[in-house]
């Protein structure tokens, strides 16, 4: 990694289920439709990275999930095997831009709240 390393990771609370899903698919779901290198799942199994290989917007929910009836749309993210990561949760992950930090910043922490604490005194409200 260099000085100048400019990927970003997206930081997102996950269930058992979705995480299972990710697992078996190699997809995930999610609204924001914010443009990362990496995703970072926290879940009550660990925290997991992967990388995203591509990305779609305006898919329908009920062509990710065929059980729900939804046509709703989001952005489909395609990503690559888990890795575990060793990264204690000890804070809420925020909504939006803000769960968005540079990747260099994240793998160097030890906890959630060190990361955050510090992306709320870069970019102050």
């Amino acid at each position: 990694m260099t000085e100048d390393d400019d990927r970003l990771i997206m930081v997102v609370d996950v269930t058992a289920r979705v995480l299972r899903h990710i697992r078996s698919t190699g997809t995930y779901p999610n609204l924001s439709g914010h443009e990362v290198d990496f995703i970072a799942f926290i879940s009550q199994q660990g925290t997991f990275v992967a990388e995203v290989l591509s990305m779609q917007k305006g898919i329908r929910l009920n062509q990710v999930y065929k059980e729900f009836e939804s046509k709703g749309k989001t952005t489909l993210y395609t990503v690559g095997p888990l890795s575990r990561i060793n990264l204690r949760r000890n804070s809420k992950i925020p909504r939006g831009r803000k769960r968005v930090v540079p990747y260099v910043e994240f793998m160097s922490s030890e906890n959630t709240s060190s990361i955050f604490r510090h992306h709320r005194d870069l970019y102050p409200e």
